[in-house]
């Protein structure tokens, strides 16, 4: 007999939702959103349409410097992911000119904690997805569904101006388009993702 699940346990997803030539960028006329297809292989929703995002993983983020003193903040190196902290790249690796930084009481604890890690997955997957580099990232809303082998997953939406790159997809993607709301209502989204781009849009007008 298998092993029932813990009820607690779940997935989490973080999303961005990437505007581009709108009200946010000072451009003229209704915002582009970027959608992508799925590719056929996906374990959940394959062929439909959707925005970029990826898993939270431990051992993707486990390098990160911990504490809220070395939080993840809004300096990237190449590629958009990269961190940088006073005194320090990483932990355990002082900076160029820099000696001796005292190591903190949240890096040397047994219960470990990294702060901003969300935002630091959305512009990593972001860029592994689809090319692309993201301003900050600004939490819209959060979900949660059942993948078809019984996993929940809780899904962080959140939606995120245009920095730059060309898009060059993934192999878990097959097709792109920039759109409008109204235009996004022509593929065959995700649920809830066509709702989600016209709050965007709506927000961006308020």
């Amino acid at each position: 007999m298998p092993m029932e699940r813990d009820p607690r346990l779940h997935f989490v997803v973080a999303t961005a939702i990437i505007v581009k030539d709108g009200p946010s960028t000072n451009a003229q006329g209704k915002p582009k959103f970027l959608i992508a297809k799925r590719a056929p292989h996906e374990k959940a929703f394959p062929n439909y349409w959707s925005v970029p995002g990826g898993k939270l993983v431990m051992h993707e983020y486990n390098h990160l410097p911990r504490g809220f003193r070395n939080r993840h903040h809004d300096d990237y190196g190449e590629g958009g992911v990269g961190r940088k902290v006073q005194g320090s790249s990483r932990v355990g690796k002082p900076r160029s000119g820099v000696r001796n930084r005292e190591v903190s009481k949240e890096e040397r604890s047994d219960d470990p904690q990294w702060y901003n890690v969300v935002d630091w997955v959305l512009r990593k997957e972001v860029k592994e997805e689809v090319g692309l580099e993201i301003e900050r990232p600004q939490y819209l809303c959060d979900l949660v569904f059942v993948r078809p082998d019984g996993y929940p997953v809780v899904t962080l939406s959140y939606w995120a101006n245009y920095k730059g790159g060309e898009v060059k997809l993934s192999k878990d993607l097959t097709e792109y388009a920039w759109v409008t709301a109204d235009e996004a209502k022509q593929y065959e989204l995700i649920d809830g993702i066509s709702d989600e781009l016209a709050e965007v849009e709506k927000r961006l007008r308020a």
